[in-house]
């Protein structure tokens, strides 16, 4: 078995970052790797630090400079380079687990038939400090995938080189924001496998700066995807072996759509915004099919999600994050469904035309959320 592994980390000015994620793809027990670093336009130290490293380690190192095209586009380049059978990637800002590599080749080892190893990941702030972990242990098949993004933490996967070339690769045109998602639907939709190993594989750090707090953006990127899900999509490469599943119809993408536009209200709501930004996120909303229980719960997990990126980092020692979650995204949620009551109303009023349907939406947000102030 051709055990080189590459390992890609695209960088855009994380500098400060970068050498972390250098010396984890270092420490690893299983030394055959290359490490590919994509200075993505950085005007920061990014491009000395590569070249530090390529100069302390000959023929490990693929420095990579190109003008900032976006993370995508950054780890194709990645790509494009690699000569691993094996891949793994690997943000500037993230680290992986000593044993990753090794536990991941040991489980293709094992099961030969799959495309992507899956680990769970932990959270941790900008000082690198550990939170809780991000467990990633759900095997979603096509097109359930689509509804929420299952492995979010890339630094604890690692997939086929040859699998992810033959989906259509990495760089991914229109919004950034969900690529990797949009990587695993594609696999998902040529009918590729994924084992999730459910220990801790990477660390996932999340900054003030990420790109998951631009709810509206995120939302767009999203859509984006929704919109390739519901056609033919070029980048899969048909086989007899791999079938492409056929897309998605108009009932489950409008569904899709619409919850999505709730879950990143919420995350916008959480982190105050104004009423420009949540009008515009609302104008996404298209009519036709919504779920009354998948909008509901959708809005409740976008304003989880934004607390925690708020204040993760203030937290004392110690302290119970649930609980905190429980009592002040209650309240976050209750300022989401008050201040902006007309607004919500409005937004569901051109979306439904039933009367009946539009009653079922706000009261299914009020019940969800008077359920959740409950416990």
């Amino acid at each position: 078995m051709n055990d080189l592994v590459s390992i890609i980390i695209p960088c855009y000015q994380q500098g400060s970052f970068l050498p972390q994620a250098i010396e984890s793809a270092l420490a690893q027990t299983h030394p055959h790797t290359e490490i590919i670093v994509v200075n993505d336009g950085s005007t920061d130290d990014t491009a000395q630090v590569a070249r530090d490293y390529a100069g302390r380690h000959p023929g490990r190192f693929k420095p990579i400079e190109q003008s900032n095209r976006g993370q995508a586009r950054a780890r194709q380049a990645g790509l494009e380079a690699a000569t691993g059978a094996w891949l793994v990637m690997l943000d500037a800002d993230d680290l992986l687990e000593p044993d990753m590599i090794e536990s991941c080749l040991n489980a293709f080892a094992a099961h030969p038939e799959i495309d992507a190893v899956v680990g769970d990941a932990w959270m941790i702030d900008e000082e690198g400090r550990r939170g809780r972990s991000w467990p990633q242990r759900r095997i979603v098949p096509w097109p359930q995938i689509l509804r929420n993004n299952p492995y979010g933490a890339l630094a604890a996967i690692m997939t086929r080189t040859a699998s992810v070339r033959a989906v259509g690769g990495l760089a991914v045109d229109g919004t950034p924001g969900v690529e990797d998602w949009d990587l695993w639907a594609r696999m998902a939709r040529r009918g590729m496998k994924f084992l999730p190993l459910g220990v801790p594989l990477g660390c996932y750090r999340q900054t003030v700066s990420g790109t998951s707090r631009k709810a509206r953006q995120m939302l767009a990127a999203t859509i984006e995807m929704l919109e390739r899900c519901r056609r033919g999509d070029p980048r899969l490469n048909e086989s007899a072996a791999r079938a492409v599943q056929p897309p998605i119809g108009e009932a489950l993408y409008q569904e899709l759509r619409n919850g999505k536009v709730f879950k990143y209200l919420g995350l916008a709501l959480s982190g105050g915004a104004g009423i420009e930004e949540i009008e515009s996120i609302l104008a996404f909303l298209v009519p036709g099919a919504l779920s009354v229980r998948t909008s509901s719960d959708q809005f409740l997990e976008g304003v989880h999600y934004g607390f925690f990126l708020q204040r993760r980092q203030t937290l004392p020692p110690g302290l119970d994050l649930a609980k905190i979650l429980e009592v002040t995204g209650r309240s976050l949620a209750e300022h989401a469904l008050t201040k902006y009551d007309s607004a919500l109303r409005r937004a569901i009023a051109r979306t439904f035309t039933h009367p009946l349907r539009k009653r079922s939406v706000w009261a299914r947000l009020q019940e969800r959320l008077g359920t959740w102030r409950s416990r």
